[in-house]
Order: structure tokens, then C-alpha cells, then sequence
């Protein structure tokens, strides 16, 4: 930011990126340039000068490279500014290849970009050099500044793409589009702020809490101070803070003395958990001002959880001399997280004092090393001694030797061994749950001020220790900690949290016995205990994983990644039964998979040998359980109730379990009250024992051909399509000569993949071929065999053949009589006799299936695990993926190396030239001579097509002509709400308090439901009719706002879930995001702007789709590039209301 000297302000792209991480920063960089006397900003550090100067030099070494590989890069000085533009126009005038310092302006902007470079359309693309190992948000708002200044000097000759050349020396390209929107939003948004400007310090915006402020950084903490903000108050969040203010509750001190009072929109029992922090906060800082030196406050909370349960000071277990106290510092920036120091302290006996042990990593195969080191190490010391535990403070530490085991596939079952045997003990949830603490925050800095001084190191907590290890990155210095003074100032904060760990257990010990609570009597391993003996499948697997990876070829590897997915995917979801059933109240009321604080209602009733016990709980909670599903209690994990009946609505629900197992496992009676829990295992066999004879038979040079043909990314056919020639007709051209092939049909929204697909093999079952058809549900199974027999009809045929599984659909059968049903899997083979057969993989991965059909079609593709694909593919002679990687993705749990967690077409259409270690990238279209593209759309009015198309699928779908008829009539002065005819429409509403449900949002919807109900709409055949219930469809994140939504609108309304409604279509599609700016719940931003579920919703519509929303999401801070693409998507879905 500069002042001309008429005056004039002038804005860098550097000003935007302050101000989207701080408004704040941002004004107070403008109130110093016009008052540099009035106010002092803090202190650049050494590091912050050390980074600077290596950046400079990084930027100089590209620069010396390019200039010895690319002849005719132009270098423009930039001393003179008026000059530098003139060269820079001249330069490219002239079509130098590479311009470097290009000198740029667009109204209040200017800058001077790294470099620009010809790209392959001899287009210019704007890079940047950045010393950072991965790509951050801030990145993208600079560059999109630089192409905006550029494409208004030179006009259309920039390139759609900008790139980053990384610290790495690793180049990575970004489309414009996926970030430009969100670019004008924070734009208009930083302009919108310097317009106001008036100079006055009361006229600052308020710091948001926890952000970057710069050197603005001091200036922020004072002003929370003096105001006694709420933001101080430990654990209160930004939505709890504007239900306190509603209230009238603006301060620490109001909030302290609001006991008894109750807020709308918060619960009663979060409104005394804050009313009691506060409380203690206050009278810690009023014995500070005493003494600054004083510890805090702080109080006991109950040992005992509501069915006796121990639970805080009553969960920590007796100390053992061997205890080992354990600190992790990860690298979320890194693509995938990059987890590069792990600290323990032990107690030394011969020196009677705590020595430390650490191990570092600084890629990722250095970080699978430190793992083993660090794990052999630890299960050593247990094994040794049986009675020890391992203490660490917050879920950190195990959530990442958890994802280390399953991404490495290294060390699994020592790690499960630890975690089975309780070995991990998170002294975070013990003092949650045990104590209350006067400090605003409970990180173990703050904590740990109740039995030991304040600390002075250099790092000083974990946000710290991220930046620290991010400006050690780009300082350059060596990768050993003796050598670098950043690295050693982490490793002394970690040493110094494995230590106060140490003295943290030994604390709480001391209250427990003031206060006479026992130690909690955990089982401790035997030293002469076997270790747990592997079934023989596991055995053959690890050996046929062991000798694939000896072998090391490209395919070889994939198998090997994959042979253990199921086991891998298994292991989250008995992690996650533990962690709910740990969790806080609060928190698993956030959780879908939970109903917390349910209360018995009624007596028991006997229903044959099982007995059947009534609950009610509070509906407002997101609730995704339905009947049928096994549930367990959070404190008692030993017993498998089932959920008989639920209704959400009204928050009643009904357990039932046999007599048996209720006397030998909860006392002969149900609980009177306590929270579920969702049981979600689900045996995988016989997919696994396919996996890994699909991956034997590769071994001995017979891996089968389809398999090949999909891991190889082969395509079937050297002309995928001709010039003319209709996909289907290709794709039953390519089916009919297919040998061994795996042949991809994208189909987006609306552009008949099911109906393509059915008459595809309509065709082939013409030509005597047996088919089966597959996918991850057996709705999307029959789904598509409807539109077989309906195919089949057409050609004067009947449908034969088999559907295996699942509840029959009797209206299928009535209409395909030469179809049966069979129940049971392990009675198709014997019952199918030619045709088509339909299942999913618990099917097709049965030995009994081995090369039995010609062809497998695989519907869904990108919703079905690359795991179970291959599995399944060994049933048939070629392989067919059908789907749309681009709408709903596969529900993946674990984490997985390599490729082995993507789904069959993400690993189709992955972009193997742009992907980077850890950072994949998918062709949102499929190449044109590796696939087929179905790019008519015959649902959406060009209008709403033309966002899709722009937005998600490179510009490359279309609508049929006559989509282009549809239309809603506009009724002269009765058009609030709706003002155009088709398309895309915002509708905003600004609310706060609110993040699974949005009364407010719910009152829109009916209030745009009622206008537009009865109104002319003339389909795409031209026949104009009124619009009815039937044509609407009503979309909701989540489930509380989807009963919301039934409260509000007519009874027989078509309300669910995007889930629920892929691949169907109405005319008009109303979808509801209904969380508050800055409240998104434990799901958080990226659920409910998730690309491709927007990309389902709005493509439901064929006329026009309503987005209602609070539109200050807009303004979100992204916390990653890629949620900075949802929130600029979401920008675009703004921005393009009106547009026809």
C-alpha cells in the first residue's frame, strides 16, 4: 500500500492477502501510512528476515535457471515504474517467451509479477515463486490480482491457468476459474473497507479471533483486553459469542455473573459450562492483578458419568516408573500433513531425572522411518513393562500414529495391540472432563501454570511450532537440529511439553487423592502373554503384499496397496466407537452418528426372547441412525443393542436386545439414561480373499486382464470415438470388440448414463454376451437393470437373468418375469443361467464367479472403492466403469498409501502428469482418447447448464436445444423472490446461532415455494402446464434441517438430502445450506460446500435452482487451497444469480 503524490492510494496484491487474513492488520496498515507517528506496529523477528532473504534467493536461482533454458526471457527493470510498463507491454508485444518482474496495473493496483510465461496456446501465464513445500490460499488471491491486471492490460491473450513454482522447485498449475470468484468477492470486499475509511481508531473492525494480525499482532490482544471480550473465555466459539450478545451478554464479566440465566439457541448445560469458565477466568486475572505470577483458579468437576461410569480425575490410571510421556509435532501444510517430529521423556532411574528421546522427519519417507523407530521403540518399553502407559495431551498424538499405520501400512499390529490394551491415556480429556481451569485457553501452556512456572521458549505452542517449522522451510537451514537454530528452539518446546506432560500426570494425581478419588484399575498385558495369532488369510496376504513389493513394478505396487484396504478401512471405524464414546457431550450431540443424553421412557417390554425399552432424547440433534441399525451405549461398549424403531422428528427411539445378552452384559436391566452410539462394522468377506488372489495370480505373471487394463489406465480401443459418431454407438462399438479391457463412460448430471448404459448392453446381451452389473448399493443395481428391461422391451426382447440380494423390487419383477430373485449369494452361481445378473461386490468377489461373465459393468464408479473394483473384476472378461467422478464420491474411512483410497474412477481419470506426492489431481472430463464423455445434458435449461459446465466440467457439457424452452412465467408485480425465468438464483438471508438447522432459511423456502407454486412452466417438449408439489425438490445438508423443512412445507413435499436424490430431476430444485457465516459444526465448511455435492444438488433442477444461504460465507477464511475453491464456488453460485 502506497500513497502517490496527488494522493492517490495504490494497492500491491500483498495488501489483499493481509487483508483476508486480517481486516484488521489491513486497516491499521492504512491507519499507520497516514499516521506514522500515532502508532507503533511490533517488531519484525530475525526468522521473518531470514525468510524474506530466502525467498529473494529463491526466486534468483529460478530466474538463473530459466535464463540458461529459455532464450529471450526479457528481465525488466523496475526502478523507473512508468518505464517498466512500457517494456512490459513491449515485451509482450513481441511474445517473449518468459518476462520476468512484469510490471502491471489495473485501476487502484499494481504490482510487479514474478514471471510471465508463453504457455502451449501461446497464451501468458502468470507464475509465482514461493519457497513453501505446498500451495496456501494466499497464494491464489495474489496470482488471480496479477492475471486481473494483466488480462486488462492485454485483453484475452492470458492464459485460464496460473501457476506456483514451490520451494521444491516443483511447478503447479491451478485453473483461474476455480479461484477468481472468491478473488472478487475479498476484492470488493478490501475496497468496500478503504472507501470507508475515516481514521478514527474507533472506527477499526474487530480482530478476528485466533488469526495471523501481522505486526498488528500486540494491537489485536489489547483490544480484546480492554473490552473484555467474550473471545477470552475459554472454548467459547463465534456463534456462542452472538447468541451471548443477542442476549445482551457482551463481556467476561457479564458472563460471569449470568448463572441461572437462559440464551436462545444455546443449550442450557453449554450456558453454565461458560457461565463457570468465565467465572474462574475473572478471578484468576483479578488475583493477576495482584499478583501476575498467580496460578489460576480452578474446581473440580464429578468423577462419576451418569451411569457410575469413572470419568475424568476417576479415568486416570496408577503411575508406572516406566510411564512414557509423549509430544508429536506435525506439518498440516504439507500435502497430506507431514507428521516430522516425535518426543517421549522416560523417567531415568540411575540419573533421577526425565531424559528425552526424539525422532525427526522431514519428507515423507523419512516420516514412515521415524514411525517404526518411534513405535518399535515404544512397544519395546511396554512389552517390558505391561503396566506402563503412554500419556499425551490432546487427541493429536494418537490420531496420527493411527493414520501413520494405515498410510504407511507399517507397524499396524503393534499399534493395535497399544490401542486395544488402553495403552494411550489423553490426559487433554481427563482434565476436560475433571477440573475446570481459569485460563482462556486448556492447551498445556496455559494448564500447566497450576503446577509449574510460565515458559519462555522461543516456541511456545503448536500454532508456533507450525509457523517455526514452516520459516525453517523457507530459511533453508539444515535439516539437523544441531545445525538449526530454528529446528532447536522446536525441539525444546516439544521436550518442554513432553516434560510438563510428565508433571501434568503427577498434578492431577495429587487432586485426585485431596479429593479421595481411586485410581481407575485398568488390566495391564502379561509379560508372558502370547502375542495374538493371525488368522491364515492375513498371513497369506501380508506374504503375497511382501513378495509384490519385492517385485516393484508400477502394478505390482497398486496391488500391494490395495491388498490390505479392507483390513485398513476397518480400523477407523472401531477408533471412532472409542473416540465417540470418550468424547464431550457437547460434541457427540454435534455428531451424526451419535443421540446423546437419551432418558428410558416407560417399562420394558418382552417381544419373544428379547426385550424392547423405549427412549426420548432432543430432536434438534443431527441424527443420521435409522431402524435396523446396531447401536451401543458410550459407557458400556460390550453390548450390541438394536435400534428397532426411531422417529428423529420428535425424538423417540426403541432399543431392543435379547434376555441373554442383557443379564450377562448390562445387569439384567437397560440404562435409565446415556448416549448411542452407531455400530457401523461390516464384515468385507470374501472381498478381501479376492483382493489378494487377484494380486497372486500377478505374481505368477496372470494377473487378469481387465484387472491390468485398469491399472495400467490402458484405453480399449485406438479410436474411442470417431469424428460424428453418437457416444452410444461408440461405446457399443468398443463394447463388441473389447479383449481383456476396461473401457471409462463419464456421464454428468442429466446426460442419460443410465439409459446409454442400458442399451449398451441391451447390445451385447443381443449378441449372446453375459453381463453383470454392479455397484455399491442395490438400489443403484436395480435402478439400472429398470432401465435394461426397459431396453429390452423396446427391442422386442425380454430381460433374463438373476438379481442377487437385497429386498426385491416387485415391481421389477412383475415387469421382467424372466428375472429372479435369489436371496442368498452363495445360491446365485447355481441359479444364473445366462443373461444379465445384478449384485454388488459381495457377489461378484465369491471364487465361485472366476471368469463366469463376459463383461462387468460397474454403475457409480466413483462412489465404489478401486479395492472392491478389482476385486469384482476378475468375474468378467472386460470391465466397464460407469459414473461421474465429479458428483458424489465414495465414502472412504482410513487412510491409505499410494493410490489404494481413491475410487475406481478417480484412479481411472487421475492426472498422473499434474498429481503430486500426496496432492492428486483428476481430469474433471475424461480424455478424449481414453474414455468416453457424454456431454448432452437433457435436464438442465442451458442456463443452469452453462454454470455446471463452466464450474465443474471445464466448459465441456451442453444442453440439448430443447432444454433451452423450459421457463418459469413471471407474473407482473408478484415476483419478490424470483425475478427471472430460469437459471441460477441467490436467494440470501443473514442469520446467526445456527449449523445443522436455520428456521429462517426454512421460512425462505416456503415463502419461494408458495410464489412460485401454480405458475405457468412450459417443459422441454413445449407443453406449458401449472408448476405442482411434484415439481419442486427441497435439498438440505443435514437432517435437522431436513425435518424443518417437512414441518414447513405440504405434506408429500420431496425433501432429503443430496444423497437421497442423485439422479433425479425436477423443475425447480431449492436447495438450503443453513448454517450461519463462521458456524459450521464438526463437519465444518467443506461439508456443506462440498464441490461435488453442490454439483448434484443445482444439477437436480431442469428449469431453475434456488441456493438459500447466508451470504457472508462468501467472506470465510479458507484454511486450505482447496476450501478456498468451495468458498470461491460458492461466490460464483452468488455471482451468477440472474445470469441467463
Amino acid at each position: 500500500m502506497k500513497k502517490k503524490a496527488d494522493g492517490h492510494l495504490v494497492y500491491s496484491p500483498s495488501d489483499l492477502v493481509r487483508y483476508l487474513a486480517s481486516p484488521f492488520a489491513s486497516w491499521m496498515d492504512r491507519y499507520y501510512l497516514e499516521n506514522p507517528e500515532a502508532v507503533t506496529p511490533d517488531e519484525d523477528t530475525e526468522d521473518q528476515r531470514l525468510i524474506a532473504e530466502a525467498g529473494q534467493q529463491h526466486e534468483q536461482t529460478v530466474l538463473n535457471e530459466l535464463k540458461a533454458s529459455s532464450a529471450g526471457l526479457i528481465e525488466i527493470p523496475t526502478h523507473d515504474v512508468a518505464a517498466a510498463r512500457s517494456q512490459t507491454l513491449a515485451a509482450i508485444m513481441a511474445k517473449a517467451p518468459v518476462i520476468y518482474q512484469a510490471t502491471l496495473h489495473s485501476g487502484q493496483f499494481a504490482g510487479f509479477a514474478d514471471f510471465l510465461m508463453l504457455d502451449h496456446a501461446q497464451r501468458y501465464q502468470v507464475w509465482d515463486t514461493k519457497l513453501a513445500r505446498s500451495p496456501k490460499p494466499y497464494f491464489a488471491v495474489q496470482l488471480c490480482c496479477y492475471a486481473d491486471m494483466l488480462v486488462d492490460m492485454i485483453g484475452g491473450q492470458v492464459s485460464d491457468r496460473f501457476g506456483i513454482i514451490l520451494g521444491t522447485k516443483e511447478r503447479i498449475e491451478f485453473r483461474l476459474e476455480d479461484f477468481v470468484h472468491y478473488y472478487r468477492h475479498i476484492k470488493k470486499s478490501f475496497l468496500a473497507m478503504q472507501e470507508r475509511f475515516t481514521g478514527r481508531l474507533s472506527d477499526r473492525p474487530e480482530p478476528l479471533p485466533r488469526a495471523d494480525h501481522y505486526e498488528w499482532t500486540s494491537h489485536a490482544q489489547e483490544f480484546f483486553k480492554q473490552r473484555d471480550h467474550l473471545v477470552q473465555v475459554a472454548g467459547v466459539t463465534v456463534g456462542q459469542i452472538k447468541k451471548l450478545n443477542k442476549a445482551g451478554i457482551a463481556t467476561m464479566a457479564q458472563l460471569a455473573q449470568a448463572g441461572g440465566r437462559t440464551v436462545p439457541k444455546l443449550s442450557q448445560d453449554i450456558m453454565e459450562k461458560l457461565v463457570g469458565q468465565a467465572r474462574l477466568q475473572c478471578a484468576t486475572l483479578a488475583d493477576r492483578t495482584k499478583n501476575p505470577d498467580a496460578p489460576p483458579r480452578y474446581e473440580a468437576l464429578p468423577h462419576r458419568g451418569i451411569n457410575g461410569e469413572q470419568v475424568g480425575l476417576g479415568a486416570l490410571p496408577p503411575d508406572d516408573p516406566a510411564d512414557v510421556f509423549f509430544d508429536m509435532e506435525g506439518y498440516p501444510l504439507a500435502p497430506g500433513g507431514l507428521e516430522y517430529l516425535f518426543g517421549v521423556c522416560v523417567w531415568n532411574h540411575q540419573t533421577r531425572s526425565y531424559e528425552f528421546k526424539d525422532w525427526w522427519a522431514h519428507d515423507r519417507d523419512e516420516e514412515k522411518r521415524a514411525f517404526e523407530w518411534f513405535i518399535d521403540w515404544v512397544f519395546a518399553q511396554w512389552k517390558t513393562h505391561p503396566r506402563m502407559h503412554i500419556y499425551h495431551y490432546a487427541d493429536y498424538e494418537v490420531s496420527a500414529v493411527r493414520r501413520l499405520s494405515t498410510r504407511h501400512d507399517t507397524r499396524q499390529d503393534e499399534v493395535d495391540e497399544l490401542l486395544r490394551n488402553e495403552v494411550f491415556v489423553d490426559l487433554y480429556q481427563i482434565v476436560r472432563q475433571g477440573i475446570r481451569v481459569g485460563e482462556d485457553t486448556y492447551s498445556i501452556k496455559m494448564v500447566e501454570r497450576l503446577y509449574r512456572p510460565k515458559r519462555d521458549t522461543q516456541v511456545a505452542t503448536a500454532a508456533d511450532s507450525i509457523v517455526q517449522y514452516s520459516r525453517w522451510i523457507e530459511s533453508k537451514q539444515s535439516g539437523d537440529w544441531n545445525k538449526s537454530p530454528i529446528l532447536r528452539a522446536i525441539r525444546q518446546y516439544n521436550e518442554d511439553d513432553c516434560y510438563s506432560t510428565a508433571q501434568l500426570s503427577e498434578w492431577l494425581r495429587q487432586v485426585a487423592r485431596h479429593l479421595n478419588i481411586p485410581p481407575m484399575s485398568r488390566p495391564a498385558a502379561t509379560e508372558t502373554a502370547e502375542p495374538q495369532e493371525l488368522p491364515p488369510e492375513v498371513i497369506a496376504r501380508q506374504d503375497t503384499i511382501k513378495h509384490l513389493r519385492q517385485r516393484g513394478d508400477n502394478l505390482a505396487l497398486v496391488l500391494a496397496d490395495l491388498a490390505d484396504f479392507h483390513r485398513r478401512e476397518q480400523k477407523p471405524i472401531w477408533w471412532r466407537m472409542f473416540d465417540r464414546a470418550a468424547a464431550m457431550p457437547e460434541e457427540r450431540r454435534d455428531d451424526p452418528g451419535c443421540i446423546e443424553s437419551i432418558v428410558a421412557d416407560g417399562p420394558c417390554m418382552m417381544d419373544k426372547r428379547s426385550l424392547i425399552q423405549g427412549y426420548r432424547f432432543d430432536p434438534s440433534q443431527e441424527c443420521k441412525l435409522a431402524e435396523g441399525d446396531s447401536v451401543r451405549f458410550t459407557h458400556n461398549l460390550d453390548a450390541t443393542f438394536a435400534l428397532s424403531e426411531i422417529d428423529a422428528t420428535v425424538g423417540w427411539l426403541k432399543l431392543k436386545i435379547g434376555k441373554k445378552s442383557l443379564d450377562t452384559k448390562c445387569d439384567g436391566a437397560f440404562p435409565q439414561q446415556g448416549a448411542l452410539l452407531a455400530d457401523e462394522y461390516v464384515n468385507p468377506a470374501p472381498i478381501p480373499e479376492a483382493l489378494t488372489a487377484v494380486a497372486t495370480a500377478h505374481l505368477s505373471g496372470q494377473l487378469h486382464a481387465p484387472v491390468e487394463a485398469l491399472l495400467a489406465r490402458r484405453p480399449p480401443a485406438k479410436t474411442m470415438q470417431a469424428a460424428g459418431e453418437p457416444t452410444i454407438e461408440a461405446a457399443i462399438r468398443i463394447g463388441r470388440t473389447m479383449s481383456g479391457g476396461c473401457l471409462v463412460i463419464q456421464g454428468p448430471p442429466g446426460t442419460g448414463k443410465t439409459y446409454a448404459a442400458s442399451r449398451v448392453i441391451t447390445a451385447l446381451l443381443a449378441a449372446g454376451k453375459s453381463i453383470g452389473i454392479a455397484s455399491n448399493s442395490h438400489k443403484a443395481v436395480v435402478n439400472l437393470l429398470i432401465a435394461c428391461g426397459e431396453a429390452a422391451q423396446e427391442s422386442g426382447t425380454t430381460l433374463q437373468g438373476i438379481k442377487v440380494g437385497g429386498e426385491p423390487d416387485e415391481r421389477f419383477f412383475a415387469n421382467n418375469p424372466g428375472v429372479q430373485h435369489v436371496a442368498n449369494s452363495s445360491d446365485a452361481r447355481g441359479a444364473y443361467k445366462g443373461g444379465v445378473v445384478g449384485g454388488t461386490a459381495w457377489l461378484f468377489s465369491r471364487p465361485e464367479w472366476g471368469s463366469v461373465l463376459d463383461y462387468l459393468f460397474i454403475d457409480e464408479a466413483g462412489q465404489v472403492s478401486l479395492a472392491n473394483a478389482v476385486a469384482m473384476a476378475r468375474c468378467a472378461k472386460n470391465l466397464v466403469l460407469l459414473g461421474d467422478q465429479m458428483q458424489l464420491e465414495q465414502p472412504i474411512q482410513g487412510s491409505h498409501p499410494g493410490e489404494a483410497g481413491l475410487s475406481a474412477l478417480q484412479y481411472a481419470l487421475k492426472d498422473t502428469q499434474t498429481s503430486g506426492p500426496d496432492l492428486p489431481v483428476f481430469h474433471a472430463v475424461v480424455p478424449p482418447d481414453y474414455g468416453l464423455f457424454l456431454g448432452e445434458s437433457r435436464r438442465m435449461h442451458p442456463s443452469v447448464c452453462r454454470f455446471i459446465s463452466e464450474s465443474i466440467y471445464e466448459g465441456r457439457l451442453y444442453s440439448h436445444p430443447n432444454c433451452a424452452r423450459q421457463r418459469i412465467e413471471l407474473i407482473p408485480g408478484r415476483n419478490r423472490l424470483i425475478t427471472q425465468e430460469n437459471g441460477i438464483v441467490f436467494s440470501p438471508v443473514e442469520h446467526d446461532g445456527n449449523i445443522q438447522q436455520s428456521d429462517e432459511e426454512a421460512e425462505r423456502v416456503r415463502a419461494i415455494y408458495d410464489e412460485l407454486v401454480g405458475r405457468s412452466f412450459t417443459t422441454k417438449d413445449g407443453i406449458t402446464r401449472p408448476l405442482i408439489l411434484e415439481d419442486f425438490l427441497f435439498i438440505a445438508p443435514y437432517n435437522a434441517q431436513v425435518r424443518a423443512l417437512k414441518t414447513s412445507l405440504p405434506q408429500g413435499a420431496r425433501i432429503g438430502s443430496v444423497d437421497k436424490f442423485q439422479g433425479q430431476e425436477a423443475a425447480v430444485c431449492i436447495l438450503t445450506l443453513c448454517s450461519s457465516y463462521a458456524e459450521y459444526g464438526s463437519r465444518g465448511l467443506a461439508f456443506i460446500l462440498d464441490r461435488n455435492r453442490i454439483n448434484v444438488a443445482i444439477s437436480r433442477a431442469q428449469c431453475l435452482a434456488v441456493v438459500v444461504a447466508d451470504p457472508r460465507i462468501a467472506g470465510s477464511i479458507p484454511r486450505s487451497i482447496e476450501e478456498m475453491m468451495l468458498i470461491s464456488l460458492f461466490c460464483n453460485v452468488a455471482d451468477y444469480s440472474g445470469v441467463s
